[in-house]
């Protein structure tokens, strides 16, 4: 995802610089990088830092539209990165060996939710990501059915009927397969069905099975009179609460875990001394928790939450502002996954979990 993570320098300070978009970016920057200009340091590393600062107070910040930026620079080593971020952090800047990464690595995913508006002739079909909602195609049944029915004894009407019936389901299911395909080229989170009730449960079961899994809701409208933000309202709290309940289910797979069969760790101080032993299998921080100092060993990457002789090599530990990144960092070179999850949940009185490959003792 960040090509760059593993760049690190032992000679000149990374900068890594977080700005949540305002009113006055450059207001904000001044004062993000008023403790980074007071940092002692040598003569090489001052004008590294000095450059650094230059070239991100040189950038056009008020054009960008993104909710937030993080900005990543060594001149020193003679690179710069920009990476614009799908939701909002603190304003936040930072030096040391490489880029600072937690911010992003713990971001709430970014939801990708389609969202299919039904009737017996026609769907709409509306792609809803990071707050906003488009329409990327409508499907309508060319084929009409005659209205003025006859025939001896009905039957004209009644196999007009079985035809308007047939036109309806092939209708479902060609919807159906579109989204399917939608889904193989670009997939999404969930989807979320709109629609009057009769037509939207009849579409739902004519899904492919592996699609259904992923409908998040259905909601009644008149496909009529749709508009965008009559469609955004409805579709967006049914994702809210779909991610709410996958959040509470991560939260609780942990945490039975660890009743259990012990193979997970709650808190940062047991997440340190499993991931030493590269026991973490899956990673939960809570996006926005404290940062938590510490330390590393810079020749075996031994982590602990103070400094002093390395327990793995016997060097000396280098302080760390935040162990919770070092973990991050670590956790991910293990072939381990990481989330960051939204608060409210009981895992906000930890700051972070996580399921063991094993049981740590």
């Amino acid at each position: 995802m960040f090509p760059f993570a593993q760049s690190v320098s032992t000679r000149y300070p990374v900068l890594s610089v977080y700005l949540n978009k305002g009113p006055a970016l450059g207001a904000q920057l001044t004062d993000v990088l008023k403790p980074i200009k007071e940092l002692e340091l040598d003569h090489a590393q001052e004008m590294s830092l000095r450059a650094d600062i230059e070239k991100i107070s040189d950038l056009r910040l008020e054009r960008e539209t993104a909710p937030a930026i993080g900005i990543f620079s060594c001149d020193g080593e003679g690179w710069f990165h920009m990476e614009r971020l799908h939701r909002s952090v603190p304003d936040f800047a930072t030096t040391g060996r490489r880029p600072y990464l937690r911010p992003v690595r713990t971001l709430p995913r970014n939801t990708r939710t389609k969202v299919a508006v039904v009737e017996s002739r026609s769907a709409s079909l509306w792609l809803m990501e990071a707050g906003q909602i488009h329409r990327v195609d409508d499907i309508v049944v060319d084929e009409t059915v005659k209205k003025n029915y006859g025939g001896w004894q009905g039957y004209s009407e009644r196999k007009a009927h079985a035809r308007s019936d047939e036109l309806v389901h092939r209708h479902y299911r060609e919807t159906a397969e579109e989204l399917l395909a939608l889904h193989q080229r670009q997939p999404f989170n969930y989807i979320i069905v709109g629609g009057h009730k009769t037509d939207t449960r009849e579409f739902v079961e004519s899904l492919h099975p592996y699609l259904r899994n992923l409908v998040a809701g259905e909601f009644v409208i008149d496909p009529h009179t749709i508009t965008a933000t009559g469609v955004l309202e409805k579709a967006a709290a049914l994702e809210a609460a779909a991610e709410r309940e996958r959040r509470e289910e991560i939260v609780k797979s942990i945490m039975d875990a660890e009743g259990s069969t012990r193979k997970a760790a709650l808190g940062i101080p047991d997440l340190v001394d499993a991931t030493n032993l590269k026991a973490v299998q899956s990673l939960v921080i809570v996006t926005g928790s404290p940062r938590v100092p510490g330390a590393i060993c810079d020749e075996c990457t031994w982590m602990s939450m103070a400094g002093g002789e390395c327990q793995g090599c016997g060097a000396e530990m280098r302080l760390v502002s935040d162990v919770v990144d070092e973990v991050i960092e670590a956790v991910l070179r293990d072939r381990g996954v990481v989330e960051g999850i939204g608060p409210d949940t009981v895992l906000d009185d930890y700051g972070a979990g996580g399921l063991l490959r094993f049981a740590v003792t």
